[in-house]
């Protein structure tokens, strides 16, 4: 899995088995609690970079 960090966080990568995203966050952040259309919204926007990096990644 490649990492990719940001300010929001390290993004470590899909597990397909459980369809989860492992987010690492920066140390100020201890608990991060989402309503359900903000954690949609989240997922969404990390599954749309994951499949960016995938296609970018197989270009190559």
């Amino acid at each position: 899995m490649m990492s990719q960090s940001s300010d929001f966080g390290t993004f470590i990568g899909t597990d397909p088995e459980t369809q989860t995203v492992v987010v690492v966050f920066p140390q100020p952040v201890k608990q991060l609690v989402l309503t359900t259309v903000q954690a949609q919204a989240l997922a969404t926007a990390l599954m749309q970079r994951v499949l960016l990096l995938e296609n970018s990644e197989g270009a190559e």
